[in-house]
């Protein structure tokens, strides 16, 4: 029997099931080794959120502090937690001037997870109680990926970030105010407005350099702090003995690179072998699927082929999640 034989005889049903796998592994791939792809989606999320922001903004706003109440109260209770991994998402993808909550990041994030659900179970025909267990999975994967987005924002930021700083030690000696105008066309275009502003607070709302640095330390967050620190400290002494304080600066820079890249380069060969893995195990899957009638139906009509179906997927989102933890380990 040839292919086109073996097609002609296969129901609608158990060609979704291939074409599931496919497109999953697709979609994973292109997720995690295209940048456009991250940013396309980034587009989309921002354009949503905007369209939700400007119609429910208010009732969000509302609901979300009422989250955040419950959640500060007990600062060491999961629901604390829960919403400083949210939070966390929110800065690191810069959504927070869009308006965005982590009420309404979560409720996005459900509604994603129903559409998904939704489209699996006509397709499978799941029944309400393998839908709820499908809309955990799906919510869950939807997470990893915003969560994986949120640590390449998060890492580009930083290396961002530690040039500026490395580019300004090079040239301290005429002062920190006088370096960053020097170069700040150099400074990469996603921070330069931080810097800019730092420009503005000292010549145009006459603000202390100290005051300035501290909401330009603010705006950048913890990896520009010991420059921002020892800058203040330079301003204030004015000494030329101090010129070498920020030479340990590029010193803990170069060290974070290079154990960044090792990190990086573990991850990737962790994520190359299990997509690997997956693609044959799912590929042999799909082939049994559709060469044997027993496997077919007990997976198409039977509950608990159905369930199974649901249990690898929960695996596989599983397996990417504890991934993803370890690349957000990495950033500590």
């Amino acid at each position: 029997m040839d292919l086109k034989d073996l097609l002609g005889n296969i129901p609608g049903s158990y060609v979704s099931i291939g074409l599931l796998f496919i497109l999953g592994i697709l979609f994973f791939v292109f997720i995690y080794f295209n940048r456009q792809i991250l940013k396309l989606i980034g587009n989309i999320r921002l354009g949503i959120n905007k369209f939700v922001s400007k119609h429910f903004g208010s009732t969000f706003r509302s609901a979300d502090k009422k989250f955040r109440r419950t959640a500060f109260l007990r600062t060491e209770s999961l629901w604390y937690k829960i919403y400083r991994v949210f939070d966390n998402m929110i800065t690191n993808l810069n959504l927070q001037k869009n308006g965005v909550t982590v009420f309404g990041l979560i409720l996005f994030m459900c509604v994603l997870a129903f559409i998904i659900t939704l489209i699996i179970s006509i397709l499978f025909n799941f029944g309400i109680f393998l839908g709820f267990f499908m809309f955990i999975t799906a919510f869950v994967a939807v997470f990893v990926v915003f969560m994986f987005n949120s640590l390449s924002h998060k890492e580009k930021f930083e290396n961002e970030i530690m040039d500026a700083v490395d580019l300004l030690v090079s040239d301290v000696k005429g002062g920190i105010h006088n370096a960053i105008t020097r170069y700040m066309e150099s400074i990469h275009p996603d921070i330069r407005p931080y810097f800019l502003e730092f420009i503005d607070n000292t010549k145009t709302k006459g603000l202390s350099f100290k005051s300035a640095m501290l909401i330009l330390n603010d705006r950048l967050g913890p990896t520009f702090s010991d420059f921002a620190h020892k800058a203040i400290m330079y301003e204030e002494k004015a000494d030329a003995e101090f010129d070498d304080i920020f030479s340990a600066i590029l010193e803990v820079n170069r060290h974070k690179r290079i154990l960044r890249a090792k990190n990086n380069f573990a991850f990737q060969q962790l994520m190359i072998t299990f997509i690997i893995s997956f693609a044959m195990v799912a590929g042999f899957a799909v082939y049994i699927t559709l060469t044997e009638p027993f496997v077919s139906d007990f997976l198409i009509n039977n509950i608990v082929g159905k369930f199974l179906l649901i249990l690898d997927f929960i695996i596989f989102i599983v397996v990417l999640g504890i991934l993803t933890y370890l690349k957000a380990k990495s950033f500590e």
